[in-house]
């Protein structure tokens, strides 16, 4: 009697959103549930031309740092995902699809009663796995053979947050540090959550000399879920011995959160003074 042997080998790459490797595209990049219905929706776009099985799982997480002070999700926080998971509380509909070449499908969201919980703002990671659809084994095929399968799952990895109640947010920057390495001189930027929700935002970092004539000058999106240490790295050689001053400013601008999501923010600015040697 012959028996089928079928080997899955299964590698799972993860892209967070990354449109060169995932075919599905997602819309808008950060949901907001409606805090009234409770509800949202996102639509998603195979933007390929083959079939693909998508499926949406939920996951606590934020933007954190590694220990170099790079960008990195972190999903380890018990303490956070204790305070402000909203995992348990949502559900997909559907959670899992095929959706054809060139198509899109609408996804919704419903979050239940969270009444039990203090005022704040509330967030999951929404993954986008796809892959293609499984292949039938039809009875014709030899069944003594041991067959080996490559499965390819991307995931597109986006944000979803449920504002309750009385909701704010702030930011501060207790201190930084610098350190040269070789011929990268290394800005470390300490960035301190404050309020009960996350910071969203826009900082403008510069850097000037003794005489006020600017060396570097540069704006990025700010996110600060937790405390948030960022590294910012430069040639060394554009920085002389001397006695230095960083100014930040950080706005509430930014143009992936809608402005009825905005919390209210004054700018913050701060300014620094450093020695290079």
């Amino acid at each position: 009697m012959k028996s089928r042997h079928l080997i899955i080998i299964s590698f799972v790459l993860i892209f967070f959103v990354n449109d060169l490797y995932s075919q599905i595209g997602v819309f808008p990049p950060i949901l907001f549930i409606n805090p009234l219905s409770r509800g949202g929706m996102v639509t998603l776009t195979n933007t390929g031309f083959s079939d693909k099985e998508v499926e949406v799982v939920f996951r606590f997480g934020y933007v954190g740092n590694d220990e170099n002070g790079n960008h990195k999700l972190i999903y380890n926080d018990t303490v956070l995902e204790r305070q402000y998971s909203l995992v348990p509380y949502i559900k997909a509909f559907p959670k899992k699809v095929i959706i054809k070449p060139q198509k899109q499908q609408v996804v919704r969201f419903l979050v239940r009663n969270i009444g039990d919980k203090p005022d704040g703002t509330y967030w999951t990671r929404m993954g986008i796995r796809s892959k293609d659809p499984a292949k039938p084994v039809t009875k014709a095929e030899d069944t003594s053979k041991i067959t080996a399968a490559i499965e390819l799952v991307t995931e597109v990895n986006t944000l979803i947050m449920f504002q309750k109640g009385s909701v704010n947010a702030g930011v501060d920057i207790p201190f930084i540090n610098t350190i040269a390495v070789g011929d990268t001189f290394n800005l470390y930027v300490n960035y301190e959550r404050l309020g009960n929700s996350p910071f969203m935002g826009n900082v403008t970092i510069g850097i000037f000399d003794r005489n006020g004539d600017p060396v570097e000058t540069f704006s990025e999106k700010l996110g600060v879920f937790n405390t948030l240490v960022r590294r910012y790295s430069f040639e060394k050689a554009y920085f002389s011995p001397g006695t230095y001053t960083a100014e930040f400013t950080i706005t509430n601008e930014r143009e992936d959160v809608p402005e009825k999501n905005t919390l209210k923010f004054d700018v913050f600015s701060k300014k620094f003074t450093f020695e290079v040697r």
